[in-house]
């Protein structure tokens, strides 16, 4: 009597002896808008994960198997291009610099569409240096070395 067949498929786990490719199409639901959406367990932060050659993200080995194998130590990240992150559709997703995916992500977008400084300054009226690839305005850079300069009396 096989006793896997009683329990659950995540009680399984490491000890599933499918495929990976069966066990992966097994594991998302196609929507309308031709995502594949991963139906068993995410990150904390909603990426598949699935665990199969090396790999622990579902969207990762999607890739791997589907589009071609990614650079060791190169830093390179998985975009999705629909922006969902639950998504594993290969056709979804894009081999891009760790700089581009930022910029096309939600971080990138909210500091792109930024147009004053925390103190509320506008970077268009007052300028701004670039700083690590992040805006600084030029009253804050200001005050910031004066006040050092007086702490530093």
């Amino acid at each position: 009597m096989n006793r896997s067949a009683n329990r659950p498929r995540s009680l399984l786990g490491r000890f599933d002896r499918r495929s990976p490719i069966e066990r992966f199409n097994e594991s998302y639901e196609i929507i309308s808008n031709g995502c594949w959406i991963w139906k068993y367990a995410l990150t904390y932060n909603g990426y598949s994960r699935f665990r199969a050659d090396g790999e622990v993200s579902g969207h990762r080995w999607s890739y791997k198997f589907f589009k071609g194998p990614i650079e060791p130590g190169v830093h390179k990240h998985i975009n999705h291009l629909c922006r969902n992150r639950a998504c594993v559709n290969p056709d979804h997703l894009e081999y891009v610099s760790a700089k581009e995916n930022i910029r096309n992500g939600e971080t990138g977008a909210r500091f792109r569409n930024q147009t004053r400084c925390k103190h509320g300054h506008s970077y268009v009226e007052t300028g701004f240096y670039l700083v690590r690839g992040s805006r600084q305005c030029k009253p804050c850079v200001k005050m910031r070395h004066k006040n050092k300069r007086l702490r530093e009396r």
